[in-house]
């Protein structure tokens, strides 16, 4: 009665429900037969010795209830297997919805991460713009052995650095005019400073300045950070996944006796810090962190997962369709 209603139950419920069922059944078909088989002797055995036939008329009545008893577990045998087959039914098609609500949110998360890319703001081409001015200021440094402090207050003119003095700055700056695919215009750099201003009060600060000038590097293979600067007896800390970023706290060293360049740096994903391999014999661990680079990247991830749980589904769908033929719901 409990599987055969509409009440819904729990999958394990419902599993327990239906094996004592076809228990019960089992053992009720098995006792029916053999009681069968004991009153056809018996009817046999009677008319053998032409005994009453009253008796004869008892034992054909008792045979009669046996077959109507057994059309009826017939029934509940067949109400049984259409039930089963029901919850199997419905338990596949919430794990098919579970899978498609699954795509969706990934879906999601490739929108999300592809955002910049496809909507009309300019936050995007900002960050490209303040990428490329960045990037000429740091080989300006190179190029001059100038500190970042100091060329913050070159630019500032010993105080904060407004929008006129980061253009005026920037349209002579010799390592942004040498390079025809760095060269940006008056209107580019002031999308660019404005993506420098993240308090959006038309300054920015040292602190601000420097933020930009912090080396950051992508992990592009997995590889360990460990608590000292030796490989040899370091702890490991964590692994790190590819497409990491990490930001370097001190200038990278090479281990003596060994070909590996080792840095130190902190995780953005969650703040640990240790020592980690740059680069070995034939492989780069971590390459030099580009904001438009790590943007592709992030996209590729995104649809990557979305493609790669995608072919899951439609194999789980394919597969599951083939059990459903079989259900008679």
């Amino acid at each position: 009665r409990a599987v055969t209603t509409d009440v819904e139950m729990a999958p394990e419920a419902m599993k327990g429900a239906c094996e004592k069922a076809g228990s019960t059944q089992h053992e009720a078909h098995m006792c029916i037969q053999e009681t069968k088989t004991f009153l056809q002797n018996r009817q046999r055995d009677t008319k053998l010795i032409a005994s009453d036939s009253s008796i004869l008329a008892e034992i054909t009545k008792m045979l009669e209830r046996l077959s109507v008893a057994m059309t009826i577990l017939d029934k509940q045998k067949a109400l049984l297997r259409d039930q089963e087959h029901k919850f199997v039914a419905q338990r596949l098609l919430k794990d098919a919805i579970d899978q498609v609500d699954n795509l969706e949110a990934l879906l999601q998360n490739v929108k999300i991460a592809a955002e910049p890319l496809t909507t009309e703001n300019n936050d995007f081409s900002a960050g490209v713009f303040l990428s490329r001015a960045v990037a000429a200021m740091k080989l300006h440094t190179a190029n001059t052995s100038k500190h970042v402090q100091a060329l913050f207050e070159e630019i500032g003119e010993k105080g904060p650095i407004t929008a006129t003095k980061f253009v005026a700055f920037m349209e002579k700056l010799p390592e942004l005019l040498g390079q025809k695919d760095m060269l940006l215009s008056e209107e580019q750099l002031k999308a660019a400073f404005a993506r420098m201003d993240t308090k959006n009060n038309g300054e920015v600060s040292e602190k601000d300045f420097l933020d930009h000038f912090r080396t950051k590097y992508v992990v592009n293979a997995v590889v360990s950070m460990t608590d000292g600067m030796a490989v040899k007896g370091g702890k490991t800390v964590r692994k790190l996944d590819v497409h990491e970023i990490v930001e370097q706290i001190e200038e990278p060293t090479k281990e003596i006796g060994l070909n590996l360049i080792r840095v130190k740096a902190r995780a953005d994903k969650d703040g640990k810090e240790g020592y980690i391999t740059v680069s070995g014999t034939s492989t780069v661990f971590l390459v030099p962190y580009d904001p438009i680079l790590a943007m592709e990247r992030h996209v590729e991830q995104a649809m990557h997962e979305l493609v790669d749980a995608g072919t899951k589904a439609q194999k789980y769908v394919d597969t599951k369709v083939e059990e459903l033929k079989s259900v008679h719901s």
